[in-house]
């Protein structure tokens, strides 16, 4: 006997779970809580669900929210952990337009569809202070470079030559080497705060870049990859495959990496250190390949 699974009541059962996870963590959970029993066949029936009238059917989560960054005034409360609709609303319900949370902060499902639907602004609150981070506004501008042609990378180059710095005009990875180098002195001259890397494949791309000691890059493959990699690492620098990356990906990850502030990370810069120091010339009976 074969089972269908509501992907909506899904969602919200997960929303739920989610938002008395973050309740018992604030110690706002009360003691005892309402106890329904089961309903037993559903019926489609979401008119006691506030999250999901007027939903029928379940649509991918695509928040159209603008997205900035902000240092949070002495008042003013930021969300964190996963910011789920009922917390969005609780606060629209106060008159609240422009909602603050924090960096790391993850948004359900549920709650993109809440931004998108009552047009919240969302800033995320971001670790600098507001001096820093007006300056970081102002001239947060990305290098940007493509070895050879991507039709959704002309497009998107395009649309955000305000924010962009070409790093070289040449379309050929016979010029990596100089690709890196010019970067490195446009990320030690503050002309870019990191770079936007779209090539055939990345492998000599990552090889080259990280042996900068300025540059900290990572290969880009899809967002969840990303949001790991910024949150160890504080990569500056994202290498894209743009031949088998899906043009819709290579939108977000090049959204993503934008929002982001590159900042190093102290553990990070310390374990880099330990392996640089630990280093030593290969032995002479040594056949592994390395070069001193």
């Amino acid at each position: 006997m074969s089972s269908q699974i509501d992907e909506q009541l899904v969602q919200l059962v997960t929303e739920k779970v989610i938002e008395a996870i973050a309740a018992k963590q604030a110690g706002t959970l009360s003691s005892t809580a309402e106890i329904h029993p089961p309903a037993g066949t559903c019926t489609g029936d979401y008119s006691k669900f506030t999250e999901m009238k007027k939903r029928s059917v379940l649509q991918p989560a695509a928040a159209s929210q603008q997205e900035m960054f902000s240092s949070p005034t002495q008042h003013e409360s930021v969300l964190t952990g996963f910011v789920t609709a009922r917390q969005l609303d609780d606060l629209y319900r106060d008159g609240k337009r422009d909602m603050l949370v924090a960096y790391e902060a993850q948004l359900t499902p549920l709650a993109q569809d809440f931004i998108k639907e009552k047009q919240i602004t969302i800033k995320r609150a971001s670790s600098l202070n507001s001096k820093q981070a007006a300056k970081l506004n102002v001239q947060g501008r990305w290098g940007w470079w493509i070895d050879g042609f991507c039709p959704v990378v002309q497009e998107l180059g395009g649309k955000l030559q305000q924010r962009i710095e070409m790093i070289s005009a040449s379309q050929t990875g016979l010029q990596m080497i100089e690709i890196v180098q010019k970067l490195e002195r446009m990320l030690c001259e503050k002309d870019v705060c990191g770079g936007l890397i779209f090539v055939p494949d990345a492998s000599r791309a990552a090889l080259y870049m990280n042996k900068s000691p300025h540059i900290r890059a990572v290969i880009g493959r899809c967002a969840q990859s990303l949001s790991e990699a910024q949150k160890q690492l504080g990569p500056n620098v994202v290498i894209i495959e743009y031949p088998y990356t899906k043009g819709n990906v290579i939108k977000d990850l090049v959204s993503q990496m934008m929002r982001s502030i590159p900042q190093p990370q102290p553990l990070v810069e310390r374990e880099l250190q330990q392996l640089t120091q630990a280093s030593v010339s290969p032995r002479k009976d040594c056949s592994c390949g390395s070069v001193a």
